[in-house]
């Protein structure tokens, strides 16, 4: 029974480990984004002069040198466009969904009263052109796939940063399957806000990421289920919504992104884990006073100082000899050196005199003035 139990266990643990591990990415992939503030909706305004999702407030997130966070969804008749919600009520005053409009029709409605209009996923590119990374919401309905299919049309050949992101699983999926090198992450919010039944719940408490291997949680800001916790020990961590700047300082803390509207914080506020400091250009530049002979007598002296013999132990009960040790004898000379050295000739045209040679299996000694001892 016991051993029942613990199977069963075990592999409801591997079932969970299954449901929940996120997917792998190099550092190279994750470094433009890491440490980034990005701009909700670009860098809009809270009265609503900047409106969300325009031109304009792109434009400023840029000149600020902010990430943008941005939303995708399909006209009518199948054009890219950059708004949120699903319906053009709240920001355009218009009733009815952007996807009941054509691309014409969406065009002539203004944001928020200005001269602003709903932007294309091209005109955005083209205004970025690379400056700053994006993240890029694909908003799920009944088009999925073809959203997935035509936002990849045109930013296949876009030279920036990007990533995408969806609160679908299976959008995050598509792009893992297809595009597997662009970064991915999974949007997410507690079960309760998501209102989408056991879908919901299953994104909510971070169980749907076999589907897409995210690479990066992109969580509500607020309290997390210990399962999406867990997650981010293997994924990048990015939070959705910040708008105080009190809690700021806290939330770069906990997180690798953040995605902030109404304050102003700092464009970056860490940089990627293992991005080591600069170092001087005369780092590793000795001062011009040492000099080559410099070390090298410290060196000589090191040596000496390492090959000063020990002191001689004297047994307990005995008293130590003050008499000098006696000499040792010369060495003899070979008798081979004897007979074949040749005779002395007078006294004032001397040669020097020829030295013995070692005996046999001793090499020759240096010359006197470098004889050094050695241990």
């Amino acid at each position: 029974m016991l051993l029942t139990v613990l199977v069963i266990l075990c592999a409801l643990a591997l079932l969970l480990v299954f449901l929940m591990l996120p997917g792998e990415s190099m550092l190279d992939k994750r470094r433009p984004f890491w440490g980034v503030n990005f701009a909700h909706r670009g860098l809009h305004t809270q009265d609503k002069s900047v409106p969300e999702n325009s031109l304009l407030a792109f434009t400023k997130a840029v000149e600020a040198g902010y990430g943008i966070e941005l939303d995708l969804q399909l006209s009518s008749d199948g054009e890219v466009m950059v708004f949120h919600d699903d319906d053009v009520k709240r920001v355009c005053g218009v009733e009815g969904r952007l996807d009941s409009f054509s691309y014409d029709e969406l065009r002539a409605m203004r944001l928020h009263h200005t001269n602003q209009r709903i932007p294309t996923l091209r005109e955005v590119l083209a205004l970025v052109g690379g400056a700053v990374p994006l993240i890029i919401e694909l908003k799920r309905s009944a088009r999925n796939d073809q959203l997935c299919q035509e936002s990849w049309k045109i930013l296949r050949t876009y030279d920036g940063d990007f990533c995408i992101e969806s609160f679908d699983p299976r959008m995050v999926r598509w792009y893992k399957k297809h595009v597997p090198g662009i970064l991915r992450g999974q949007l997410a919010a507690p079960p309760k806000e998501l209102n989408s039944g056991a879908a919901g719940v299953l994104v909510g408490l971070g169980l749907a990421n076999f589907l897409g291997r995210p690479q990066f949680i992109a969580y509500q800001n607020g309290p997390k289920p210990i399962s999406i916790a867990l997650e981010e020990r293997f994924a990048m961590r990015v939070v959705w919504t910040a708008r105080d700047a009190k809690t700021a300082p806290r939330l770069e803390e906990e997180n690798d992104a953040v995605i902030f509207e109404y304050y102003t914080p700092e464009p970056r506020f860490k940089q990627p884990p293992s991005e080591e400091p600069e170092l001087p250009d005369d780092a590793f530049v000795f001062p011009e006073e040492i000099t080559e002979k410099d070390i090298t007598e410290t060196l000589l002296l090191d040596e000496d100082e390492d090959t000063v013999p020990p002191e001689e132990t004297v047994p307990e009960g005995t008293v130590p000899s003050t008499e000098a040790p006696p000499e040792e004898p010369a060495p003899k000379k070979s008798p081979l050196s004897e007979e074949t050295s040749p005779p002395e000739p007078p006294p004032a045209k001397a040669p020097p005199k020829a030295k013995a040679p070692p005996p046999k299996g001793k090499k020759n000694p240096p010359p006197d003035d470098t004889l050094k001892d050695k241990p």
